[in-house]
């Protein structure tokens, strides 16, 4: 399952009408303001607070926890990986992680792009890899 408060573009238009409905409401409190102007210093604040919040609360109250890692073996070694998203491991990822063990590196991020047939552009779903010989 996706987490929803990492759907940028959902949470932009989201955002972009709520903002716009505050001030509509604000405006309409206050008939004796005589302009809607704001500075932009105090505009992005305010936008960056929002956008705060919005996060947070999505993710106290949307998201679900994470999965627990997936396990395969590469180079004899037993790697976790997970996703953003509920998926398998990628042959490119598989590639990436057996060259990074082999230049010594036992951990790091992964970025798959994944076709999307509805949206003009692919889209990346990022994830993590590490290498756990030991498992509790």
């Amino acid at each position: 399952m996706p987490i929803i408060s990492h759907d940028t573009p959902r949470l932009n238009a989201i955002l972009d009408e709520g903002e716009a409905i505050f001030w509509e409401y604000i405006a309409e409190a206050y008939p004796e303001a005589s302009s809607g102007d704001l500075s932009p210093a105090e505009a992005i604040n305010l936008s960056e607070a929002m956008r705060s919040a919005v996060t947070e609360w999505l993710q106290f109250n949307c998201d679900t926890p994470p999965a627990p890692p997936r396990v395969t073996e590469i180079l004899l070694h037993r790697i976790e990986y997970n996703y953003d998203e509920d998926m398998e491991l990628t042959d490119g990822d598989m590639e990436h992680i057996a060259y990074s063990i082999s230049q010594g590196i036992s951990e790091g991020e992964l970025s798959t792009l994944v076709p999307v047939t509805t949206e003009k552009y692919d889209r990346s779903v990022r994830g993590y890899w590490k290498i756990n010989n030991c498992p509790e």
